[in-house]
């Protein structure tokens, strides 16, 4: 079932989940994207290595580092309907729903990395793929020069594609960093097939994370960010009862600072 009228609306807010979120602060460095997945606060720190370098893992809100999601009324659909979030720091906090992960990927030589048996992603609304997005996640501070990283993938009609990833944003990156591949189409993504590395040598130390972005807020100063997100700002993205819940950072100094906030999951 879906909200399809104002009193389903209203019914699903009276009966939503009020996730709490809170988040010790990170070493960054601005204009760039970082990983809170292992972050200690609530939920707890998850582990920044998946554990699996062949098939990767589907994360769940069973996953350590992910909030738990209550069960939704009998044929009840989730969805997110409030969004609110401050750091001690200004910058951008994304939220995202975390479909797929795999690594750590350890590379010191020229090597291509190849997966199969992957798991079908869940949790992907009306099978659009066009929503995913393809995320290096940095396990471990390398320096890495001229290195270059190129992913093969299926995309969202499951034709075989590849995006690149360039030794410019490969070149001394910090662990927690978060880098987007840039997918050949609209289409999206649906699967990897492998990784090539390429271009000179260096240790290497990621993984690799396909997920679907649910909101973003933007932190203007310290502790104060934009309005409190509704039902009507965010235009209400699906959320599963084991969505696995996760958070980046865009930085604009040299820390992430101390997170609190807050998701509204509404059942209707």
């Amino acid at each position: 079932m879906a909200i399809t009228t104002m009193d389903g609306l209203v019914a699903a807010m009276a009966g939503a989940q009020r996730i709490i979120l809170q988040k010790a602060s990170a070493t960054t460095v601005a204009n760039f994207y970082y990983s809170l997945w292992s972050t200690a606060g609530i939920p707890a720190a998850g582990n920044i290595t998946i554990g699996n370098t062949t098939a990767g893992a589907i994360p769940t809100d069973a996953t350590l580092g992910a909030p738990n999601v209550n069960a939704f009324t009998g044929s009840n659909t989730g969805y997110a309907m409030g969004w609110d979030v401050a750091t001690a720091q200004p910058g951008v906090v994304s939220l995202y729903d975390r479909l797929w992960h795999a690594g750590s990927f350890v590379t010191s030589a020229l090597t291509t990395l190849s997966l199969s048996g992957q798991p079908t992603l869940s949790r992907v609304p009306n099978t659009d793929y066009s929503q995913l997005e393809l995320w290096m996640e940095v396990n471990a501070a390398n320096g890495a020069t001229a290195t270059v990283v190129t992913v093969s993938y299926q995309d969202g009609t499951n034709a075989t594609q590849t995006a690149t990833m360039d030794s410019a944003v490969l070149t001394s990156v910090p662990t927690l960093r978060m880098l987007p591949f840039r997918l050949a189409n609209s289409t999206g993504i649906q699967k990897v097939n492998s990784a090539t590395v390429s271009g000179a040598t260096g240790t290497l130390t990621f993984n690799l994370v396909i997920q679907r972005n649910l909101a973003d807020m933007t932190v203007v100063s310290a502790n104060i960010s934009r309005p409190k997100q509704n039902a009507f700002d965010m235009a209400m993205p699906i959320v599963y009862t084991d969505s696995c819940l996760s958070l980046m950072y865009l930085a604009t100094t040299t820390s992430s600072g101390t997170l609190f906030g807050e998701v509204v999951v509404g059942n209707g």
